[in-house]
Formats: structure tokens, sequence, C-alpha cells
């Protein structure tokens, strides 16, 4: 074979680089995607195995999480659908932060902190921006992993993710982690915070909190715990969006605390539902003293709260002032004396709703010197909020000793009204009012309610403000009340409008409601049944059906109280049968 020569050489070269420059040109042509971020990462509190972070038995220390360089949208980053799994128990001292979020993720495409089976985050007690720091991040999701709560009515299951502070409660207590120690009166603890900012589009789901074991009874003068939150949002933030649900709140002042600010404009989409509250002052609280700014959409559904009773004695602080008004909902924009007027300054609307609710106990927890609110209550300038589809059971029998029960459903002003009160049940002990409306400037509208066993149907504390419009009640069960005439004012000059105008509860009834041990109507015959107005044109969709979900008639009376009375018939008998004899 002859040699190549030089020129043959060059050639081959060139023709080499020429098909380069082709497949370079091809490539460069082509829009390829950003590289996307880290679908799964694992942590423990310490590395474990390779530290690759690729599962628990690799998991990546806590500190790659809590490293502001390690969020963003690289490949090795945290960012948009990243799912950050939590490995085993954490353990901590006092005032502690486990995870902080130093990115967010986008609308649809969030950043999940998922709790892997048996994780924990264990302190002696959370820092007051959380066990987990939101840090203003946005379009989050925090789950515990195995659907809890209340998964039925009333049904409570336990859950595998849990935020729970080992030494946080009154001296003399049996604490998780021993002995308690008290956190003092000033002390904030929370397990989900924010230490800046205004996180938003944030949902929390699946978890057990529980922060603080307070003495049962008594007052020591102290209030120790009253800062100890579930969910807190609070010094001037202006989040919105954030739902919590399937969740177990047990031993902390409030469970869903979101404190607002102010700004010109509004704020929406706060929810809780399929929840249980027990040990608490607050179950959800959502408060704000903005002239300028409404606040909409908040919803309080399908939850279960009970037993107000180590809260209620926080009632006697150094102070003089009162640490703990025991309630289920409390919602608010005002200071306690300004009344709103114009487009602004309002909480709750049309979109709002407190619904197929399950609240009992006594909000006194048989304390002479407590405070109490209200089961239900939203209060300065509260407007137009659907309450309907509760059973409320009030144990207060308001002797030994006496004391004041405060309300089951309690509108307290100043300002506001026009609250929608439909299809409630509520059962007392002859210690309190059904309904406790107190300094609002239009009436509520209270209609297929069952109300038994309270000392009234209606009580109004009215101050300062006349109401504008006639007080609408009708259709109602009124029975065994302590005060025969079921409705009391204090002042019948604020109370003037309630007259031959406005015929109220001219189809009620007083008529024991037969209901059996579950509260609902019994089939041996009740007169609750076929007693209800049909509300279907109010086109509240919710509420065409009953606390229980069965659907209430499109055309027809409907029953009073929470429960729609059904009938299961029995099985038609089988048709086309032939018989062979043999």
């Amino acid at each position: 074979m002859e040699p190549r020569s030089l020129f043959t050489r060059h050639d081959s070269l060139r023709s080499k680089r020429w098909h380069a420059c082709l497949v370079f040109l091809l490539f460069s042509s082509l829009t390829l995607p950003a590289e996307a971020t880290r679908s799964n990462v694992y942590i423990a509190q310490t590395a474990r195995g390779a530290n690759t972070g690729l599962d628990c038995a690799n998991a990546s220390a806590a500190t790659f999480v809590n490293t502001s360089s390690n969020w963003g949208n690289g490949g090795a980053q945290i960012g948009s659908d990243t799912t950050v799994h939590l490995c085993g128990a954490f353990t901590g001292g006092n005032a502690t932060t486990f995870i902080t979020f130093y990115g967010s993720g986008t609308p649809g495409h969030p950043v999940t902190l998922l709790f892997e089976p048996g994780a924990s985050l264990r302190p002696n007690y959370c820092a007051g921006a959380g066990c987990i720091d939101l840090n203003g991040q946005s379009n989050i999701v925090i789950d515990g992993g195995v659907t809890c709560g209340e998964t039925g009515k009333w049904t409570t299951t336990a859950c595998n993710g849990k935020i729970e502070n080992q030494l946080a409660g009154t001296a003399g207590q049996a604490c998780p982690g021993g002995a308690c120690i008290p956190l003092g009166p000033t002390t904030q603890s929370a397990a989900i915070g924010t230490s800046a900012g205004s996180p938003s589009i944030v949902e929390i789901r699946n978890l057990y909190i529980s922060l603080y074991v307070r003495a049962p009874s008594g007052d020591d003068g102290v209030e120790d715990g009253m800062y100890t939150y579930g969910i807190s949002l609070h010094n001037g933030t202006l989040a919105q969006g954030i739902v919590a649900h399937h969740m177990i709140f047990k031993g902390m002042a409030k469970g869903y605390l979101i404190s607002l600010g102010s700004m010109t404009g509004t704020l929406s989409d706060y929810e809780v539902y399929n929840s249980n509250f027990t040990d608490q002052c607050w179950a959800m609280g959502v408060g704000a003293d903005a002239l300028n700014m409404n606040i909409t959409k908040l919803l309080f559904h399908d939850n279960e709260v009970s037993n107000w009773d180590s809260w209620a004695r926080a009632n006697n602080p150094p102070t003089g002032t009162n640490d703990c008004h025991p309630n289920g909902t409390m919602w608010f924009n005002g200071n306690g004396s300004t009344v709103r007027s114009g487009s602004f300054g309002f909480i709750g609307d049309a979109t709002s709703g407190i619904y197929n609710n399950y609240l009992h106990g006594d909000l006194t927890g048989a304390y002479a010197s407590s405070s109490a609110s209200g089961m239900l209550s939203c209060q300065d300038n509260c407007i137009t909020v659907p309450v309907f589809n509760n059973v409320l059971i009030d144990t207060c029998t308001n002797t030994n000793p006496v004391r004041a029960c405060g309300g089951p459903i309690y509108f307290n002003g100043a300002g506001g009204g026009g609250q929608q009160i439909y299809n409630n049940t509520i059962v007392g002990s002859l210690g309190s009012n059904c309904f406790l409306v107190t300094s609002q400037t239009a009436p509520p509208l209270i209609k297929n309610n069952i109300c038994t066993g309270q000392r009234n149907h209606i009580a109004v504390r009215q101050s300062g403000t006349t109401w504008t419009g006639f007080y609408t009640g009708d259709f109602n069960d009124i029975y065994n009340l302590g005060n025969p005439n079921n409705w009391v004012c204090n002042n019948t000059a604020r109370c003037a409008n309630r007259g031959a105008a406005a015929p109220n509860d001219a189809s009620s009834i007083t008529t024991d409601p037969n209901l059996d041990t579950n509260y609902r109507p019994q089939s041996g015959g009740s007169a609750v049944i076929g007693l209800g107005v049909n509300l279907t044109s109010l086109g509240i969709a919710a509420l065409n059906k009953d606390i229980l979900g069965a659907v209430r008639p499109v055309i027809g009376a409907w029953d009073a109280g929470a429960y729609q009375f059904t009938v299961v018939s029995p099985p038609a008998p089988p048709t086309g049968l032939t018989t062979t004899v043999r």
C-alpha cells in the first residue's frame, strides 16, 4: 500500500472537522430544557450510610436542607417539585428550629416536606419561629405521610408525622420527656411558623402537634404556655392561602393562628378541615385591625373541638387582663370598639363558612373567673358568614360555681352583622345562650335550628349602635329553655327594629325534638322533621346536604337541625322468579 501523502492526511482531518461542525450545529439548534431541580432528598438529623440522600438508609444530614446554597433551580438543588423526606426522630433543646425553607415552589409545583414512617420532631420546645420555619416562602406542602385526624364523623385516626415538645408544661406536670418546665408568659413556641415575610399557598396536612401540658385546675397566676401555637403566622404578616387539614392538635394555646398586618386590598383563603382539636384556648384564630383591608374566604368545616379546661383558667394574670377567652373559631378585624363602614375593614363574606363541625364541652372549664366567648365566634366587623350544620353540645351549667358560660354561637361587635345561621343543633345545660349577639350594626338571620336545654334562645347585648333592618328568625325548634321568653335584649331601645314589621319565629315551635344519643331525630317521630324551610335558593352547596352528607330535598320542607332524617327503605322483593316442582 502506498503511504498516504501529507495532502491526503490533511483532507482526512478536514473531513472529520466538517462532520464535527455539522454535529455541533445540529445540537446547538435545539432548545434544551433547563436543568431540573432535585426530585427527592432524604434527610436525617445526622448523615447515615453513604450520605447520598437517596433514601433513609443513606440520608444526608439536616444541614443540607438548612443551607441556603442548596436551594435553587439546579439539578442538585431543592426547588419546585422537590420532596424533602424526613427520616427518623429529630431531637433538640430549647427554642429549636429543625428545618428552615430557603426557597419556594411555583404554582402547582410545590416544595414538599414529607415525614417518612416514624419521623418526628421532638425538641425540649420549638422556637417561636417554629420547629419548621417557613421563612417567608410560598408554594409549600408539609405532609405527615398518612391520612389522619378526623377521617369520619366523628372518628379520629392517629398520625404518623409528629411535632411534640418534650419538656414544656406547668411545673409539677408530667411531660413526654420528663418533668415539665414552664414556658413563661411571653415565651413563644410554634410547631410551624415563620421568622420573616408572608408565606402564601401553604398546605399543612396529616400531622400530630402537641406543645404544652398545662395543669388542669386552679390559677397559678403565672399564665404559662399562653404563647404556644400549632401553626402561627403573625408579626404583621400578609400571609394568605394557608390550609391545614387532617390534623390532630392537642395541648397548646392556639391551634391555627394567623395574625395579619395591614394593607389596602383583600387577603383570602384561610381553611381548616377534617381536624381534631383538644386541650386549647382557640382552635382557629384569624384576625387583624386593618381599616383598609378585607379578609375573605375563611373556612372551618368538618372538625371536632373539645376540652378548654386547662386554658379557661388563664384569666387572672398580674397585668389584670384576660389571657384566654376560650373559643373554637375566633375571627375579627378591629380593636374591640371601631365600627367599620364603606367597602373595607371587614372580615368574612358569603364565600366564608363555618359548617359540619362537632364541638362539645364547657368553655369555662368549670372555673368561676373564666372569660368564655363562643364555641363558634366571629367578632369585630364580621359580616354575612354562613354558619350551618354544626352540632354544639354545651355542658356549662352556670352553677357550682356561678360563671358566665359564653355562647355556642357568638357574634360580638363592634360592627358587622348579617351572619346566616342555618340548620344547627345546639344542646345545652341551662347555662348559656344558643345565640349571643353584641354591638353589631346589622342583625343575623336565624332559621332551621334546634335550640334545646339552654338559658336563652337568643341574647342580644347592644350598646352604642342600633340595628339597621329587622332581626329574622323562624322555623326553629326552641325547647326546654330557662327563660320562657326565649329572646332577651338588654336594652329595648337598641332592639327597636324587632317588631311587627318582621314577625319572628311565627313558624317556630317549642316541642321536644326527640333526639337520639347522637343528636339525630329519632325514627319514632320528631317534631323537627319537616319543620325547616327549604333554603336551596341560597345557592350554598354544602348546606344542601346535612352534616353527614345526606342530600336535602330540592323541593319541599327541610328538617330543622344539622341532620336530615332519612328512612332506609327495605330492599324490594325479587321479581321474575319461577318455581320448579320436583
